[in-house]
């Protein structure tokens, strides 16, 4: 019977963990899907979609090692699927696995002999050492203005670049559940003299709660065409697309953006990745519309008499079965693109193509080292393409993406001028080594400096993607957050966040979650729920607060929040403010802050840390009994020690030492069933403090050294402010553990 609720827990925990994965994977939140697809098949090794699907979620958050490990088992699971062979064969390449790529791209073509991809690809694996050549005739160099999180989509601005960029931002700020990092916005960078500029983000009204970038500018640098994730309402429910916006240049400030009128209107494809044309008449885009040849294609779409006619499919030459992406269209008239259908490497490789008369020419990869076996694209080149830029994640960057700066030999950059104005062009003497040069300004504009978004109130940096749910199934609420440096806009890993449900009738609701590596945290919510989530300062006081409810939501939804550390005092007073008037307390004594001491007799310390200074007076005047000394490799950690108490009123005035570990002070008493005490195994004991908290104390040690070493185990296990704390004849003594006599250690 033991053994049949065993099995029956477990395969409920294992189908939760299934079903929160498909959820996270159905709402592309695929950084956080992962985990629980990882957590389903340590129980089910053989599940068919949720091995797929890891590794859909491995290729799509671009870390093609673990993609190419759950491909082969996938392809193992499922022999006569041809799309995951493709896949694998695709993320063997970006590992340099050629020789077992061959393999994968020929089982490829016999499931599906229709798709020209498989022979570029296999052509490219048996050919690919007299393609990786090297080639004095670039020099491909990492950006200094790139940050250790994605930044691509370079685009030529005044005298720099303007790029998109994942890092957190000044103003708006979310996750993306898709990559784990902020959703983008556009950067500048200016090149003065050689030397480039630290990025800023660009001013304007031009900003969404969504993705920004990248974009593209007119020759005169007053208009800017750009993309923008928006949300919309497809036949499955809600659904996030790209669509291009056009927006202008006012007092030094973008603004008005309006969406172009090609555009999907009933949310059925996507558009972005713009590139404008050296006459303003012209725009490049890449678009999943309906018609193309396969994924993502490009378009060209003219614009007449001030007005943006029909998209036109650019063809078969530059299309593929695959994805084509990040135009860039040269004032000569090539095009620079990037595809992951025509063969190459590995990834997305940058390809070029001219034009004479209404032919596009055949598609060239424009070789190592410009691609490599990861993802590049988005290369621009400045008009006599002796320089340029390129993203990639390849290796040797700051972040996932970055932006390399490309230098081009003049020898070399004449064989790239578009065949059709090469007679015309003139003749000069030729390099054979590349070298830097400043890019050239294209105007003479002033450029814009960056301004500070006003602070965000308690409530207005938590957002909501809503899931679409299938009939029968329960709704499903998440909370996923990320915890940030108020002012260096760092992830903060390793804090213990909290999450308090409101307003609830009878015991209270409290959980844990530590930030992982990159300031990640996540919480399973309840439906019809208030609730706040919090972490406090190392001085109690809570640092940042967001609240949010899950009352009267009629679909699945995952919650995004932002926290945020080391804010100004003024900000983290707000915060314990509004703490306390959630909870009926007063708010926090100010008048000494300007330098004195703060009153914080009305703080929260309902979590953790929280040592009062003072001591606390026995109700009658004991002592633990001391217990045997062991030896420190000899400790067993799993059941603290109770302590049993003598009264020693009448004992000799020698002292009595003892020390034990305090988790918490709370003003509430926590029922002994509380989450809090799940890892002391409900095993503490409890003092009252002088300002009337709750102290909870476990261990009790006549021997420093195995007090310090159940501190450091109790870290471990979630108490992350554990103190030591000493009595003294059962009194608790005053000061800290740094300030008793060095005897009493010993």
């Amino acid at each position: 019977m033991l053994l049949l609720v065993f099995c029956a827990n477990a395969l409920q925990a294992q189908n939760g963990n299934l079903k929160k994965a498909n959820t996270f994977y159905e709402a592309m939140e695929y950084s956080k899907a992962i985990e629980f697809y990882k957590k389903a098949l340590k129980k089910s090794k053989k599940n068919k979609d949720a091995t797929a699907k890891i590794a859909d979620c491995y290729r799509l958050t671009s870390n093609y090692a673990k993609a190419a490990y759950w491909y082969e088992k996938a392809t193992k699971l499922d022999e006569d699927n041809a799309e995951l062979k493709y896949y694998y064969g695709q993320a063997l390449m970006s590992n340099k696995e050629y020789e077992k790529a061959q393999w994968a791209f020929q089982e490829y073509a016999h499931l599906n002999p229709s798709d020209s991809r498989a022979i570029r690809y296999l052509e490219w694996c048996q050919n690919i050492d007299q393609y990786l050549v090297d080639s004095s005739e670039y020099i491909i160099e990492v950006a200094k203005f790139n940050s250790k999180e994605s930044d691509f989509g370079p685009s030529f601005y005044n005298e720099g670049i303007a790029f998109a960029s994942a890092r957190p931002t000044s103003s708006i700020d979310r996750q993306d559940g898709w990559t784990g990092e902020s959703y983008l916005d556009i950067f500048t960078a200016a090149n003065t003299s050689g030397e480039w500029s630290m990025a800023e983000e660009i001013v304007g009204k031009s900003k969404s709660k969504f993705h920004e970038g990248p974009a593209c500018f007119s020759q005169n640098f007053t208009k800017m065409y750009f993309t923008r994730n928006v949300m919309g309402k497809g036949k499955s429910g809600k659904i996030a697309l790209l669509k291009i916006f056009e927006s202008r240049l006012r007092n030094n400030e973008w603004v008005d953006p309006q969406e172009l009128s090609f555009n999907s209107k009933n949310n059925e494809f996507s558009v972005g990745h713009p590139s404008i044309s050296q006459d303003d008449k012209t725009l490049y885009f890449t678009s999943d519309m309906a018609g193309g040849y396969g994924g993502k294609d490009l378009y060209m779409v003219k614009k007449r008499n001030g007005s943006w006619g029909t998209p036109q499919n650019l063809g078969p030459e530059i299309n593929t079965e695959g994805d084509e992406m990040f135009p860039f269209i040269h004032p000569d008239g090539t095009l620079y693109f990037a595809s992951n259908g025509h063969g190459g490497f590995g990834g997305l490789d940058v390809f070029a193509s001219s034009k004479d008369g209404k032919i596009w020419s055949k598609t060239e990869n424009l070789g190592y080292p410009i691609n490599s076996a990861q993802d590049d694209f988005g290369l621009i080149l400045s008009e006599n393409k002796q320089e340029g830029f390129i993203a990639s994640n390849r290796q040797g960057g700051n972040g996932s993406d970055d932006i390399y700066l490309v230098a081009i030999t003049e020898n070399k950059a004449s064989e790239l001028i578009n065949p059709v104005l090469a007679s015309a062009a003139p003749t000069t003497s030729k390099s054979t080594k590349a070298t830097y040069t400043p890019t050239a300004s294209k105007a003479t504009k002033t450029r814009p400096s960056s301004i500070s978004a006003p602070s965000l109130s308690f409530y207005d940096n938590v957002t909501v993607t809503s899931v679409a749910t299938k009939e029968g199934e329960d709704d499903l609420f998440y909370l996923v957050g990320i915890l940030l440096d108020y002012k260096t806009k760092e992830k903060i890993p390793y804090k213990q966040v909290v999450l308090e449900e409101l307003y609830e009738e009878g015991e209270e609701y409290v959980a844990y979650d530590k930030t992982d590596k990159i300031g990640n945290f996540y919480f399973e919510l309840e439906p019809n729920k208030s609730y706040i989530v919090f972490f406090e300062n190392e001085d109690g006081l809570v640092g940042d607060i967001r609240e949010f409810n899950t009352k009267g939501k009629t679909e699945s939804q995952i919650f995004h929040a932002i926290l945020e550390t080391n804010k100004p005092q003024e900000l983290v007073f707000d915060a314990q403010d509004r703490y306390n008037e959630l909870h009926g307390e007063p708010p926090v004594n100010r008048e000494n802050e300007g330098g004195g001491v703060v009153d914080f007799e009305f703080k929260k310390s309902d979590i953790t840390g929280g040592f009062e200074e003072m001591p606390s007076p026995p109700k009658k005047k004991v002592v633990p009994v001391p217990e045997p000394k062991k030896p420190l490799n000899d400790r067993t950690f799993d059941e603290p020690v109770q302590p049993k108490y003598v009264d020693v009123s009448t004992t000799n005035t020698v002292p009595q030492v003892t020390f034990k570990v305090q988790i918490g002070s709370f003003k509430r008493n926590l029922y002994p069933s509380h989450s809090f005490f799940k890892n002391v195994d409900g095993k503490y004991e409890t003092e009252i403090s002088p300002a009337g908290n709750n102290r909870y104390l476990v261990g009790n040690y006549t021997d420093f050294n195995n007090a310090s070493a159940y501190q450091k185990y109790l870290k471990t296990q979630g108490y992350t402010d554990a103190i030591i704390v000493v009595y003294v004849n059962g009194r608790r003594d005053a000061r800290g553990i740094n300030q008793i006599p060095i005897e009493w250690k010993k």
